[in-house]
């Protein structure tokens, strides 16, 4: 019996976590573009800022006349410094 325990592996978080955020972000991602397609105009804005950790990060948001804001993406830059 003990031998029989001991051949089984438990999966870890991350084999287990992976696939389900993987296919939770891929729904939630179409569901963003179902949103997008639907709108006749829309723009595109970019916002810069940092977080606790100091890290240069920009939000991508799209807005239009018939909808709330929507957030796609966040870009983390990877630079020190900001110009504008």
């Amino acid at each position: 019996m003990v031998l029989a325990l001991q051949a089984s592996k438990v999966p870890s978080p991350t084999d287990v976590g992976d696939p389900l955020l993987k296919q939770t972000a891929k729904e939630h991602f179409e569901k963003k573009v179902a949103i997008l397609m639907k709108q006749k105009f829309f723009a595109f804005q970019l916002d810069g800022w940092s977080n606790p950790r100091r890290e240069k990060l920009i939000n991508l948001l799209a807005s239009g006349p018939n909808m709330d804001p929507l957030h796609l993406e966040t870009i983390a830059t990877g630079v020190d410094s900001q110009t504008g």
